[in-house]
């Protein structure tokens, strides 16, 4: 079964579980969806590596891509929590 199968079957179960008014049903069902969607996330790893570093000749420091502007303060981050254990 692939993840996108797995996904709609997942979300049929949701909405009929809010029909339903099962909220406990419905709240493992979102929070089954949350996971999956987070297993398929791409590795911070990856995206630090494919971050572009470039700015912009309109704005000083700025970088180019989605998240690439806090792609530094990550990096620091793992080195300050990677040196503290």
């Amino acid at each position: 079964m692939t993840t996108d199968v797995l996904s709609d079957l997942l979300r049929d179960e949701l909405l009929r579980a809010r029909r339903a008014g099962d909220r406990a049903i419905a709240a493992t069902v979102r929070t089954t969806l949350a996971a999956l969607a987070n297993a398929e996330a791409v590795p911070a790893d990856v995206v630090l590596e494919n971050a572009v570093a470039e700015g912009s000749e309109h704005v000083a420091g700025a970088r180019l891509g989605v998240g690439a502007g806090e792609a530094a303060v990550l990096v620091d981050v793992l080195a300050r929590v990677g040196t503290a254990q």
